[in-house]
């Protein structure tokens, strides 16, 4: 997140919006997905989105959901 913050609550009796996620762009998404499953958090598997990206989805302990999202490479990129 570099110079930016992200803070997270949990708030009694809050409601998460459906649909509506925040996105982290990582670059080992399967590393990253360990790293929340070893503290407890469930994490769908990651699915490859038209050959684009992958990306899997996990929520906070509010129940916003939240997405690890990889860039893959362009074809043809230097």
């Amino acid at each position: 997140m570099g110079q930016q913050q992200l803070h997270l609550l949990e708030v009694a009796n809050f409601k998460a919006p459906k649909g509506q996620h925040f996105a982290f762009s990582v670059a080992d998404i399967l590393k990253a997905s360990d790293l929340l499953i070893a503290q407890a958090v469930k994490v769908s598997e990651p699915q490859l989105i038209k050959g684009f990206c992958l990306q899997c989805f996990f929520s906070d302990p509010s129940g916003n959901l939240l997405k690890l999202n990889q860039p893959l490479p362009r074809r043809g990129a230097v």
